[in-house]
């Protein structure tokens, strides 16, 4: 069996989606993530982030 591991990376306010800056909306703006093998050994990885304009 393996395994999937995701770490996403959010943009937000930290005082909530009431108070956010319109520039920089409540997103996910970059994500990671390793497959690991039944040892737990990391056999692969992925990493993508936003590009902001």
């Amino acid at each position: 069996m393996n395994y999937i591991v995701l770490d996403l990376e959010w943009n937000q306010c930290p005082y909530g989606k009431s108070r956010e800056e319109e520039r920089l909306p409540f997103e996910i703006v970059e994500i990671g993530a390793v497959k690991m093998n039944e040892q737990k050994e990391i056999i692969d990885t992925f990493h993508q982030w936003r590009t902001f304009r």
